[in-house]
């Protein structure tokens, strides 16, 4: 506890420096669709329709750990070295705190608060479930059962606290909301993050019938929703993917799994659709709402049988793309940019709101001049990577280069006209080598010049740094 409450002494002595600055409140969901939002009534209308959504966004290293480090840096995951959720290169010792967004902002004269998840192994180790990352003034995070909706222990400010019985999505929503109210008011402003689990899976041992539990009060919500059945889901011909990209088809025992997952992650949205709704609302109670910057994402998207696939991490549409809406002064309301941005681009625009230098150098940028014009890098690209590839997503273009052989030359290529081809069913190279998928010479020398095109810019961003990245 002492430790918080020098946090929040030093940010109170420099809080002259930021007085007019604007509050920044981040909302997480963990392993959400684009289109699971849709589900979420209160958050499509309090913040897409009152503010600035991103349709073409994209969590740079679809993971949770990695992407809550470029979160708190704006660097892509080559940069801050957390490249899983695991040690000895991933989770949360890979993480250096002191270069966060927090610790900037409090040096800046803001108050800071985290509630909800953070990162893998948080809490672990010798006095672990009683530390407070540096940066943060005040804070509540799982140390137990990270991954469970029920049955829990948060530690709040340094004393761990367990709660058996009740919904976490809604303890931690009551949390942020306090933290709000509190930080209204103040000379100081307040950033403050809210991570909920929501759509997460849970540990099968603690999920048997239901997984992710939703909220009791939301049982049933989703009973006799269909799955939904894109052209690639299950898809039927892979032999333009990777060998090792080729799952086995989905039987009707995995169908039915997806399914039934399917319906439990829109209905476990909705208590962080109430979440959302719990936070605005205190922002507006607390008269903090129109000086306020709200940001709405997900850690990464997920696939639900599409490409033959459950889960994250690797590089299809599914997985990279993600929701964002950002409300608040300088992003118009009931707009949409199409322009290609990133999880990258979410610490320095929260820099660039807060006035605040950077500690670290960004590989992104700013969102505000996006939002102020559609036609702001109208081409510009970005970078996605995992352990194991590296691709390159224009707006019309993904091109992808598999290195499952460590350093050594890529073992796998796929490249994807997205106007064209938008469930990505059709390599047009490869996929063990870089020659064009067709045997029309004029249209293989086109796909030809794009792959090598593509493949440049991909070297160039691969080891990128700072300004080079943009």
């Amino acid at each position: 506890m002492v430790a918080v409450e020098t946090l929040a002494a030093g940010a109170e002595s420099s809080a002259s420096q930021a007085r007019r600055a604007p509050n920044v409140v981040v909302i997480l969901v963990d392993d959400a669709r684009k289109q699971d939002v849709d589900v979420m009534r209160a958050t499509r209308r309090l913040l897409f329709r009152r503010g600035t959504s991103f349709t073409n966004y994209f969590s740079t290293f679809p993971l949770c750990c990695p992407f809550r480090s470029t979160l708190l840096t704006g660097q892509y995951a080559h940069n801050h070295g957390v490249m899983s959720n695991k040690a000895p290169n991933g989770g949360y010792r890979a993480f250096n705190h002191r270069n966060s967004l927090a610790v900037a902002l409090r040096r800046g004269g803001y108050r800071t608060s985290w509630v909800g998840k953070y990162m893998n192994d948080y809490g672990k180790g010798p006095g672990g479930r009683r530390v407070v990352p540096p940066g943060w003034d005040a804070w509540a995070s799982p140390v137990r059962g990270a991954h469970q909706l029920y049955d829990y222990t948060l530690n709040i400010n340094g004393e761990p606290r367990r709660f058996a019985a009740n919904y976490r999505t809604d303890v931690e929503a009551r949390i942020a909301a306090r933290h709000i109210r509190r930080g209204a008011g103040r000379r100081a402003p307040f950033f403050a993050v809210l991570s909920l689990l929501a759509p997460h899976g849970e540990p099968r041992e603690m999920a048997i019938s239901r997984n992710p539990r939703p909220a009791r009060r939301h049982q049933g919500a989703f009973a006799h929703l269909g799955l939904p059945h894109p052209p690639s889901f299950n898809e039927r011909n892979m032999a333009d993917k990777p060998a090792f990209m080729r799952p086995r088809a989905i039987d009707p025992e995995r169908r039915q799994f997806i399914r039934r997952r399917h319906r439990d992650r829109l209905a476990s949205l909705l208590a962080a659709d109430e979440a959302v709704a719990r936070v605005v609302r205190a922002l507006r109670r607390s008269g903090e709402l129109a000086n306020t910057h709200v940001i709405f994402t997900s850690d990464n998207g997920f696939l639900l049988g599409e490409h033959r696939d459950f889960g994250k991490v690797v590089l299809y549409e599914e997985s990279v793309g993600v929701p964002l809406a950002i409300r608040g002064p300088g992003f118009p309301a009931h707009q949409s940019r199409s322009q290609i941005t990133g999880s990258i681009d979410l610490a320095p625009t929260i820099l660039d709101l807060a006035g605040v230098d950077p500690i670290v150098p960004a590989d992104g940028m700013s969102l505000l001049p996006f939002a102020a014009n559609p036609a702001h890098l109208a081409d510009r690209d970005i970078l996605l990577e995992n352990r194991a590839a590296q691709g390159v997503r224009t707006r019309r273009h993904v091109y992808i280069e598999h290195h499952r052989n460590g350093d050594r030359s890529p073992d796998g290529y796929e490249l994807y006209d997205l106007r064209e081809d938008p469930f990505q069913l059709q390599n047009l190279i490869g996929p063990q080598t870089t020659r064009p998928r067709t045997d029309d010479p004029v249209r293989g020398a086109a796909i030809e010049r794009l792959r090598t095109d593509l493949a440049e810019r991909l070297a160039e961003l691969r080891n990128c740094r700072g300004a080079a990245c943009r």
